[in-house]
């Protein structure tokens, strides 16, 4: 049975998952339709704007949760490893989105280090990158909205892990259903964005310039990452006690 902690009644459940919905839909008719509110959605979205900053604290925000739940698992090789990883991902993802402070400190990008994108220190706008970048926002998105309803059925027709692994697993590394809002409207922006720059799905509409103003659902996507390590600490210190 799953331990509801960040979530006590089913109306504030529905309202932790309205709430990244609402905010979807209202950029998509704010980027569409009402032309008059982009200069307000430009000033958000840009470099060194509201939008990347709240993205930086919500990851170095997970980073500390993630770093919390590492004490959880000392005795527990392969959970202390992952939570370890995560750990090092979120703060790798910090620095990135403020290219290693570049912009903070003005320190001009190294010689020797590859032209991306937007020439700065950076690696995740490098070209040869962008393809692997776009892959992993799928692939994290994809788990956080699917992972509740499809592992189950996994297990219990494979039964690939033993019963305390696998509650562990529920506990700890499976996103919540009511924590979807967060992770759907990523898959599909990313999803309709290489969709829509393959070969055979070449188009330009309306909705391009939201698959190339990805800042907003990176930052959804991240405080959905964080929600779901807030419930997971919340559940396995329970657990502990």
């Amino acid at each position: 049975m799953e331990v509801n902690v960040l979530s006590q009644n089913k109306n504030f459940k529905k309202l932790i998952f309205l709430i990244p919905i609402i905010i979807s839909l209202i950029i998509l008719v704010i980027r569409v339709f009402i032309s008059d509110w982009l200069e307000t959605y430009s000033i958000l979205i840009k470099e060194d704007g509201p939008i990347e900053y709240s993205t930086v604290i919500v990851y170095l925000a997970a980073l500390i949760v993630s770093v919390n739940i590492l004490r959880f698992f000392k005795n527990d090789k392969k959970f202390f490893v992952l939570f370890l990883v995560f750990s090092i991902g979120f703060f790798l993802i910090a620095m990135e989105e403020i290219s290693w402070g570049q912009r903070i400190f003005d320190f001009n990008t190294p010689d020797w280090f590859p032209k991306n994108i937007q020439h700065e220190t950076n690696l995740h706008n490098l070209e040869t990158l962008i393809d692997f970048r776009h892959a992993s926002m799928m692939s994290v998105s994809m788990f956080g909205t699917f992972a509740w309803l499809v592992f189950p059925k996994i297990q219990k027709i494979f039964r690939v892990f033993s019963e305390k692994t696998y509650a562990t697993l529920l506990r700890v590394v499976i996103p919540s259903r009511y924590l979807m809002g967060y992770f759907f409207p990523v898959f599909i922006v990313f999803f309709i964005f290489d969709i829509s720059n393959s070969t055979f799905f070449n188009f330009e509409n309306k909705l391009n310039p939201i698959l190339y103003e990805s800042e907003p659902f990176e930052l959804l996507l991240g405080i959905g990452i964080l929600l779901f390590l807030l419930n997971s600490y919340f559940k396995q210190k329970i657990i502990v006690k």
